[in-house]
């Protein structure tokens, strides 16, 4: 398999955040494999991540939230543009981190 026919690494549609999503038949075999890495990959991240279970639409994601005090609309561009170098910089480490990960599981 290859795992990015089912996962998908992108911001979060609502909200300020970055996620992982997984999709079809082995989100849930994926997503139990690396919740028991949770520890490690929190660690590595240096951040507390959201695990979430979605079984009425056969998804999963693990969610990187960045909290902001107001909506985005209602953001100075200083702050837009803070939150965009933000969410580049946590999508490349989401990626690094979680791509070697979820190689490993698609040889498996």
């Amino acid at each position: 398999m290859d795992w990015r026919s089912e996962c998908r690494i992108h911001p979060a549609p609502l909200g300020a955040g970055i996620l992982l999503a997984l999709y079809k038949e082995r989100n849930e075999e994926i997503f139990e494999a690396l919740k028991r890495e949770r520890t490690d990959i929190e660690s590595n991240l240096g951040v507390e991540l959201e695990w979430e279970r979605l079984p009425e639409k056969q998804a999963s994601r693990i969610k990187q939230p960045e909290d902001i005090d107001r909506t985005i609309t209602d953001l100075t561009a200083d702050q837009r543009n803070h939150l965009v170098e933000w969410g580049v910089d946590a999508m490349d480490e989401f990626q690094e981190e979680f791509e070697p990960r979820l190689s490993a599981l698609g040889s498996s």
